[in-house]
């Protein structure tokens, strides 16, 4: 399976992608919104894996180069939300996207990640 980790914090991002490939799949890490923009203008991974303050530190790019309507047939595991950010708005939510809460354990995200794909 390939994944896309986008993660602003080095250590967060080198134990999932790390972990992933541990388990046999591949991962490509993005730090910045231009890391990501550019892997998505790529071959599309199976599944991406967003940590929200990330995201949120780059949604106006996102917006402004129009990323959003490639992403909505990948599922989206959306990590450390609150309850006033559980979606990424302005796509349309794909039946398999996970939404996880602040403070969940990264075993526990890789394991959510694994599945439905």
């Amino acid at each position: 399976m390939n994944f896309l980790v986008l993660d602003d914090l080095k250590k967060r991002r080198s134990v999932l992608a790390d972990a992933l490939q541990k388990k046999r799949h591949s991962a490509v890490t993005c730090v910045i919104s231009q890391d990501f923009i550019n892997a998505v203008d790529g071959p599309l991974p199976d599944k991406i894996l967003i940590e929200m303050k990330t995201w949120l530190q780059g949604k106006s790019v996102y917006n402004y180069f129009n990323i959003l309507p490639k992403l909505e047939n990948i599922p989206i595991v959306l990590y450390n939300t609150t309850d006033t950010h559980a979606s990424i708005v302005g796509r349309t939510p794909n039946e398999k996207d996970r939404i996880l809460p602040e403070g969940i354990k990264l075993d526990e995200i890789i394991s959510i990640a694994e599945q439905d794909v």
